[in-house]
């Protein structure tokens, strides 16, 4: 354990420091709980600002211990991806072991939002559909890397979401690293996951794969695209679980009978919407295939869902429809007042070049003037990752409920 304390030194944080920064873990400051521990909110000094952090304290009681702490540090030490949740650094000191990652602009998980149609729109679903498939795909491996992770325990509450609906995939300590040469081998493995979610065929043989990820990922889909959890324990027998109900009302052309009406609302009036929620949930379907070899690879689905999004995203530039909630008010002719009220406002200035190289976000607006407000809300509106990109933030592991 020595050499691994050392390897990740640079992330080290005083115990000191997180105590001042929670309030000596106040429980005002709780803002979750899973099978890691509670998670605190704070603010850290960083890079010359106070910048918002989440503190998992591990609570030894609900299971976990070492292992699940280091699993998460060594994923996260080197998984340096805008959808998937930046680390800051750990506390390993007086037995206290603790995990802090960045928490601006955090909405919550995805878990709190699927019911609620109204604030979760059907086109704050599209972008959460397009970043939880590019967090999967970039943790199952690139070129550029010899290694290759597999999550285990993708889920709606391991899964949170930013200000503008891009989601942050969070909870890697049941998490598995080996090598990107052997991505299609099965390892065999203690069963982990949370109840809903878990791959049938890793369940019955403990052989866990990268395909076992695509199965909990088309459970996601299916909650983002019906409104419901993966599991409820009130509902009947045959309706507890998601997945199998999805597949069934999708063979029988029938998904608009287990759809929140207020999502089908949304999608039902509008042609190219409808579309777009036939070929997501096609996808969806694809990922439950019984057979492992017949769920698509991530690369795949990060391809059909770019094109699903970047025709949404045509479609604003041609008539200014079906859009993001929060670009809906932006127009050309209003671009003036736009610009400017964006440019006196802190809170909405991270703009593209922002969050590409970490410049101070006045400084990154002083150049706009008003006469070039045109070309910068056109380039804005026609670009679907410059306009919703954030700084890498999440909160992780909140409400899992884990099996072992």
């Amino acid at each position: 354990m020595a050499s691994t304390i050392t390897e990740f030194d640079h992330l080290k944080i005083p115990l000191e420091t997180i105590l001042e920064t929670t309030n000596n873990f106040d429980d005002k400051n709780v803002i979750g709980e899973g099978g890691f521990g509670k998670v605190y909110k704070g603010e850290l000094w960083r890079s010359w600002r106070y910048e918002k952090i989440s503190a998992r304290r591990l609570d030894r009681k609900h299971g976990q211990g070492d292992v699940e702490f280091w699993t998460e540090i060594s994923a996260l030490s080197v998984l340096d991806y805008y959808c998937i949740v930046e680390m800051i650094g750990f506390c390993d000191e007086n037995d206290e072991k603790i995990i802090i990652t960045g928490y601006h602009y955090i909405k919550g998980s995805l878990s709190m939002y699927l019911g609620d149609p109204t604030t979760f729109s059907w086109q704050g679903r599209l972008w959460a559909c397009e970043t939880i498939v590019k967090a999967i795909s970039h943790i199952h491996g690139e070129s550029r890397r010899a290694f290759s992770f597999i999550h285990r325990n993708i889920n709606s509450s391991t899964i949170l979401l930013d200000k503008n609906w891009k989601a942050k995939l969070s909870g890697f300590e049941f998490s598995i690293k080996h090598s990107l040469d052997r991505k299609n081998l099965g390892i065999h493995s203690e069963v982990i996951g949370t109840q809903g979610y878990i791959d049938p065929t890793y369940l019955m043989t403990g052989s866990v794969t990268h395909k076992s990820d695509v199965y909990s990922l088309g459970v996601v889909l299916f909650e983002i695209l019906c409104g419901r959890l993966a599991y409820n324990p009130n509902e009947q027998d045959d309706k507890k679980f998601l997945a199998p109900l999805a597949k069934y009302h999708y063979e029988k052309g029938t998904l608009h009978d287990i759809i929140h009406p207020e999502i089908w609302n949304q999608v039902a009036r509008d042609s190219k919407k409808k579309m777009r929620f036939e070929k997501i949930s096609k996808i969806a379907y694809s990922c439950l295939n019984k057979e492992r070899e017949q769920r698509p690879d991530m690369d795949q689905v990060v391809h059909e869902l770019e094109d699903i999004v970047n025709a949404l995203s045509s479609d604003y530039e041609g008539d200014g429809t079906d859009s993001l909630d929060a670009s809906d008010i932006v127009s050309v002719e209003e671009s003036k007042s736009v610009v400017e009220s964006t440019m006196s406002n802190s809170e909405k200035a991270l703009s593209s070049d922002y969050e590409a190289d970490g410049t101070d976000s006045q400084d990154a607006l002083d150049i706009v003037s008003v006469e070039e407000s045109k070309s910068v809300v056109e380039s804005t509106m026609s670009n679907s990752e410059k306009m919703c990109q954030i700084k890498r933030v999440t909160l992780s592991d909140v409400n899992g409920k884990f099996l072992m």
